[in-house]
C-alpha cells in the first residue's frame, strides 16, 4: 500500500511539474505557429496552486520529490509571481508632491448597459462609478454609447458632470477617453486598417498624446480579439465546471475540441494585433507610455510578453497581492484586463472595483511620476 501511495505521488509530481513548466513558458511560443499550445498559459494559476500543495505534501510523503518540486517552482517563479504576486499593501496616498502622481481608470463598461438591469436612482451606474473615482484619466473599451439615452438611463445631468470633470473627451474605434489632462488623438499609420476599423476583426486600438503635468505621455487603449466563444460555449463551460451538462465522454471531447479551436484562432488574431500595436508604439516614439484595456488574455500570455520585450512592465505583479480576476461572468474568472507602463512612471497602487454592472471589473491605478 505504501508503495502504491508513493507511485501515485510520483505520477502527480511529474504531471504537475510538466503542467507548470508548459503553462509558465507557453507565452514564448508564437500563436501563429502554436495556436493551441499557448492556451496552456490560461491554466497557470491551477498549476501554481497544485505545485505549492504538492511541495507541502511531498515534505511528509516524498522528501526527495519535495526538493524536485520546489526547484520546479523556483524555475517558474517569475511567472508564478505574475499570477500570484506578493507585495506589501499600500493604503496611504503617494509620498510625493501634488502634481507628481496621477490616476488611471481602465474599465470595459459594456456600452454602459447595466447587466444587472437595476439602474438604481434612475441613473446609469457605470457613469456614477466613473464620477465617484475622480480618476485623472479614464480609458473605456466598449464606450460608444455615451450619449443621452433614456434606455440606458443616461441623463443630461450625468453627461454634464462628466464634461465638467473631464474637459478632454475623445471617441473613436470602440474606445472612449476621458481626461483631465490635455489630450489629442494619435493617428496610427502603422496599424493595419482592418484592425483599426473592424472589417470582421474585433481587435481595437486607439492612441492618445497626453500632457501629464508637463510630461509628454503616449496612452494606448486596447480592446483585443475576444475568445470567440458563443453563449452556448460559455454555457457548456459553466455546466462543466459545475459537473453538469455532459452525458458522455464523446460529447465532452467534442465540446472541448471545439472550444480549444476557437480560443486558438483568437490567440492568432491577438498575436497579429499586438505585433501591429508594437509597430505603432515604435512609430510614435515616446518613451513615457501606458498600454491598458481589455486584452482578452491572461497574465503570462504572448501579447504581454511581447510588450515586456520592448520595455513595458505589468502593474499588478508590482503592487498586487494574490490571484485577481477581472472578468466576472460565465465562471470565466480570469484576469483579462491589464495595465502596462514604461518611462518616468512607477505604480503606487492598483485597486479592482467591485462593480458588477459590466462583465468586467474596473481597474484603478495610481502612478507616481519619478523625479530626476
Amino acid at each position: 500500500m505504501r508503495k502504491l501511495i508513493k507511485l501515485i505521488f510520483i505520477c502527480l509530481n511529474i504531471i504537475v511539474a510538466c503542467g507548470l513548466i508548459c503553462s509558465a513558458f507557453s507565452s514564448l511560443l508564437n500563436p501563429a505557429s502554436f495556436p493551441r499550445l499557448v492556451i496552456a498559459s490560461m491554466s497557470l494559476p491551477v498549476w501554481v496552486f497544485a505545485a505549492l500543495c504538492l511541495v507541502l505534501l511531498d515534505f511528509f510523503v516524498l522528501r526527495k520529490w519535495c526538493i524536485v518540486m520546489a526547484v520546479n517552482v523556483g524555475i517558474t517563479l517569475p511567472a508564478c509571481f505574475t499570477v500570484l504576486p506578493l507585495n506589501i499593501p499600500r493604503f496611504t496616498a503617494p509620498p510625493c508632491e501634488d502634481g507628481l502622481s496621477w490616476s488611471l481608470l481602465s474599465y470595459n463598461i459594456s456600452n454602459f448597459i447595466d447587466l444587472t438591469e437595476k439602474y438604481d436612482g434612475d441613473v446609469n451606474p457605470g457613469i456614477s462609478y466613473i464620477l465617484s473615482t475622480n480618476a485623472d484619466v479614464v480609458v473605456i473599451p466598449e464606450g460608444n454609447m455615451l450619449n443621452f439615452s433614456p434606455y440606458l438611463h443616461i441623463g443630461q445631468s450625468q453627461l454634464d458632470s462628466l464634461s465638467n470633470l473631464y474637459p478632454y473627451i475623445i471617441r473613436g474605434n470602440d474606445l472612449l477617453l476621458l481626461s483631465k489632462f490635455p489630450a489629442t488623438p494619435i493617428h496610427l499609420d502603422n496599424f493595419p486598417h482592418h484592425y483599426l476599423f473592424g472589417n470582421g476583426k474585433r481587435s481595437r486600438v486607439a492612441a492618445y498624446l497626453l500632457n501629464i503635468n508637463g510630461v509628454e505621455t503616449a496612452l494606448f487603449g486596447c480592446h483585443l480579439q475576444s475568445l470567440g466563444l458563443t453563449q452556448d460555449d460559455k454555457n457548456l463551460y459553466e455546466e462543466f465546471t459545475r459537473g453538469e451538462g455532459f452525458t458522455s465522454k464523446e460529447e465532452l471531447r467534442t465540446a472541448k475540441n471545439d472550444i480549444i479551436a476557437k480560443i486558438g484562432e483568437a490567440n492568432v488574431e491577438r498575436a497579429i494585433a499586438v505585433d501591429a500595436l508594437i509597430s505603432s508604439i515604435d512609430s510614435v516614439g515616446i518613451s513615457n507610455a501606458v498600454v491598458c484595456g481589455d486584452f482578452n488574455d491572461t497574465p503570462c500570455c504572448y501579447a504581454l510578453r511581447r510588450l515586456q520585450n520592448i520595455g513595458f512592465h505589468e502593474v499588478y505583479p508590482l503592487v498586487g497581492n494574490g490571484y485577481m480576476f477581472t472578468y466576472n461572468s460565465d465562471r470565466l474568472l480570469f484576469q483579462i484586463d491589464h495595465v502596462l507602463f514604461r518611462g518616468e512612471f512607477f505604480p503606487w497602487t492598483m485597486r479592482r472595483g467591485s462593480q458588477r454592472n459590466s462583465d468586467h471589473y474596473p481597474l484603478l491605478t495610481t502612478f507616481i511620476l519619478e523625479e530626476d
